[in-house]
């Protein structure tokens, strides 16, 4: 049986030790490294941010190329639609574009210019930089046959001043078709035009595909024209148009 002075000890005893443990704690937190818990820690290191490479806002993972770095190609473009990609393509100041749906398909409707033949998008005369992130570019199902891109390089006559540089990355061009076109009728019937480029033609500029996939484009020619009885000789197809025919009875 316990003494009144043994149990008036023991609790004596619970307080103080409760108070010890408070007193230990409170100058760990105030003051990190004191006590045996920090005698093995390391002096603290400032930590070091991973740099960053310079990328638009909302746009991830964005590649370097030669002359698509952002650090001097800042005027860039994000576009989600075909409409946004040609009024970009159409504007000067635009060194760079993004396609930013990733994986999405951009379908291109009409033709745009009859540059060398048909193209569904503005001629390239400048540098330009387009980045895909796996998207697909293709004419609609129910379009006319035009090619992708048309590039014009420097001295060019008809275009004063163009130095075409064109530069794609991951983008798939698909289902593209450049036609010659059709010789005319006639006593002697008119050659075919060729078809050039089936979705890229450059013409003296520079082009430069990295991580691209090019998938079921065509260059064709016309078809020749007919002798059908013409007393005239049928016009020879253009690389884009049609040749005249040939036609019946005199010369006015």
């Amino acid at each position: 049986m316990k003494t009144p002075l043994v149990q008036h000890l023991i609790p004596v005893r619970r307080r103080m030790f409760l108070i010890v443990f408070l007193v230990f704690g409170c100058l760990m937190t105030v003051r990190p490294g004191l006590g045996w818990m920090d005698a093995k820690k390391q002096p603290s290191q400032p930590i070091k941010e991973k740099p960053q490479t310079p990328s638009p806002a909302g746009v991830v993972g964005v590649p370097a190329g030669p002359a698509t770095n952002l650090t001097t190609q800042p005027n860039f473009t994000i576009v989600n639609s075909p409409a946004e990609l040609i009024a970009a393509m159409n504007n000067p100041a635009v060194d760079a574009i993004y396609l930013y749906q990733p994986g999405s398909t951009y379908t291109l409707t009409a033709r745009d210019n009859g540059i060398n033949g048909h193209n569904g998008l503005p001629n390239v005369t400048r540098t330009l930089s387009i980045y895909g992130f796996g998207c697909t570019i293709e004419p609609a199902a129910n379009a006319p046959t035009f090619r992708a891109f048309h590039v014009t390089g420097a001295g060019n006559p008809n275009f004063p001043g163009a130095d075409g540089r064109l530069y794609l990355y991951n983008v798939r061009l698909r289902g593209f078709t450049a036609k010659g076109g059709n010789g005319g009728d006639g006593y002697e019937p008119g050659g075919a035009g060729a078809g050039l480029g089936g979705a890229i033609f450059n013409y003296g500029g520079t082009v430069e595909l990295r991580n691209c996939t090019l998938d079921s484009n065509l260059a064709q020619g016309g078809n020749g024209g007919n002798g059908r009885g013409k007393i005239c000789w049928g016009g020879g197809g253009g690389l884009g148009g049609n040749g005249g025919n040939g036609f019946h009875g005199r010369f006015p």
